[in-house]
């Protein structure tokens, strides 16, 4: 039987083989991970994503667009519950085809669907130079009980049946209302 010896040289192509392979491996791993640092992330936390044309849904200070009932004060001079907007308000408050934005009113207590003048401008939002390709619709809905935001999930899936959008298109986002309101602040936008 026949021995076979490494010369000098075919360690040293060896050794060169393993240092590239190492090489090539870490060189790899060092481009994966830079690249997903890097790369934009598809999980939003808030929505300062999303423009808000002056509309802020956390701010004490009421739209000039919505009207408000100022709180009542007892002859003892104490201030009751702030009283919500108008029960019967619905319908878009602020809309910018550019930016891709639409905002409008629901209000849980009486509605079951959205109103035709919003899901009529939900069509045009469609046709907003922002609905590129592969982007999803961002809808911004406030926490409520669950049963409220089941009724209004399935008011705003209802309203983008209408113009055949896929629900897997939409992404649903929660903000926190301020408290005792019963008419709510819903945006839609694209990411």
């Amino acid at each position: 039987m026949q021995r076979y010896v490494l010369t000098e040289r075919g360690k040293l192509l060896i050794a060169m083989l393993i240092m590239l392979v190492l090489f090539l491996t870490s060189l790899i791993l060092v481009i994966w991970l830079f690249t997903r640092d890097s790369a934009p992330e598809n999980t939003f936390n808030g929505s300062s994503d999303i423009p808000q044309n002056n509309i802020s849904f956390s701010s004490s200070e009421p739209s000039p667009d919505i009207p408000y009932d100022s709180p009542q004060v007892s002859s003892s001079g104490e201030t009751s519950e702030p009283l919500s907007p108008d029960s019967s308000l619905a319908g878009p408050i602020a809309f910018d085809f550019d930016a891709g934005l639409l905002t409008f009113l629901f209000t849980p207590d009486s509605q079951t669907a959205v109103d035709e003048d919003s899901v009529s401008k939900i069509g045009e939002l469609l046709k907003s130079p922002k609905n590129e390709r592969g982007a999803k619709i961002a809808v911004e809905i406030p926490q409520l009980s669950d049963d409220d935001t089941a009724l209004i999930t399935a008011a705003i899936i209802d309203a983008f049946e209408v113009y055949n959008i896929p629900l897997s298109s939409v992404v649903f986002f929660v903000y926190q209302p301020e408290p005792n309101l019963k008419t709510f602040a819903i945006s839609i936008s694209f990411r």
